[in-house]
């Protein structure tokens, strides 16, 4: 049966807290960032909204030593499975791939240590290559990435025997247009054979920077995305998704805001039919909003992404949204 996790962000309750809610809502699985220091500058800083560079190195995987709310982790729950965040590949840095297999082989020789055997690298996260981009302007072609995706691959499964490798493609109609009128779909057919990968992670942020624009619509999407990789011979580790909170209702589906309600209900619509997919994790992004000190970044450098801000399960106070309402009814469950 489909079991619900969190997106696990560190914000404003410490770990130890955090994953005591997380247990007391029923929850026995959870998904963490690890995140590499970058040479660069604040760039991941700057890219995942920590409130401060000291808050972001809460998150660093540095020295080969795991930060210590993945050791915690370690012991809390059942099943964990790691985010890796690595510093992109730029045009300019000739030795990528000496730092990529040397941080690649530290990490998963510790969390392979601690059971954790389960590796996401977004695929998302690469797909944003338009030279119009104000932050991955610098980054290597799109269709290279396969490239460094299948060097963490290799270097996963030399080091520990267990490794399950994750990528994570999303499923918005309007991605990769340059390959395709099918969009994600169209690359992905390009690129697959191309990938190495054990299992999918799929972003389905449908109703925010996904449309869709009634109930029946956010199904049909979330059964048609994992539909068209299954039947493609891929198994999917999850579906994630997520809901901003706000106090306006939404509009047609338009991205950026809803209310704790309307979070609620997307909820209820995803979790049926991801089961009936027979997908082992719904995943809920995210875990709580970032305290108040939070800076709301820009769409393309101009525009405010109010919604950033509010994705959280929880209020940066630790007070529970309705979502959380909704999750220890279906935890509660006598077969969940």
């Amino acid at each position: 049966m489909t079991k619900l996790r969190f997106w696990f962000n560190l914000r404003s309750m410490e770990a130890k807290k955090s994953y005591q809610v997380i247990k007391n809502l029923g929850m026995d699985s959870i998904f963490l960032p690890l995140i590499f220091p970058t040479e660069r500058g604040d760039e991941l800083s700057a890219s995942f909204r920590f409130k401060d560079e000291e808050e972001a190195k809460k998150r660093y995987f540095k020295d080969g030593t795991l930060p210590d709310y993945i050791t915690l982790a370690a012991k809390e729950f059942k099943h964990i499975c790691v985010h890796f965040f690595h510093d992109a590949i730029y045009k300019d840095n000739l030795k990528w791939q000496e730092s990529l297999v040397r941080d690649t082989k530290d990490a998963v020789s510790e969390l392979s240590k601690i059971g954790i055997n389960h590796y996401q690298w977004m695929l998302e996260h690469s797909l944003y290559g338009y030279s119009w981009h104000p932050v991955n302007k610098n980054f290597v072609p799109r269709d290279k990435v396969y490239e460094r995706f299948n060097l963490f691959y290799d270097t996963c499964h030399q080091i520990n025997k267990d490794a399950i490798v994750i990528t994570g493609p999303y499923p918005n109609p309007l991605m990769n247009l340059d390959c395709g009128m099918k969009g994600w779909k169209d690359y992905f057919i390009k690129f697959e054979k191309k990938l190495k990968y054990d299992e999918i992670g799929l972003n389905c942020h449908v109703g925010v920077w996904i449309f869709a624009w009634n109930k029946r619509r956010l199904r049909a999407h979330i059964i048609d995305s994992v539909k068209f990789l299954q039947d493609r011979g891929n198994v999917i580790h999850h579906l994630e998704v997520g809901y901003p909170t706000t106090k306006i209702k939404p509009i047609l589906g338009l991205y950026g805001w809803g209310r704790e309600v309307d979070q609620k209900e997307l909820l209820d619509v995803c979790f049926p039919a991801i089961s009936e997919l027979d997908i082992p994790y719904m995943q809920i992004y995210e875990f709580i909003d970032p305290e108040r000190g939070f800076k709301v970044p820009k769409f393309l450098g101009l525009i405010k992404v109010l919604e950033e801000a509010h994705w959280g399960a929880l209020r940066s106070d630790g007070t529970e949204k309705k979502a959380c309402e909704w999750i220890r009814e279906v935890t509660s469950h006598s077969s969940f």
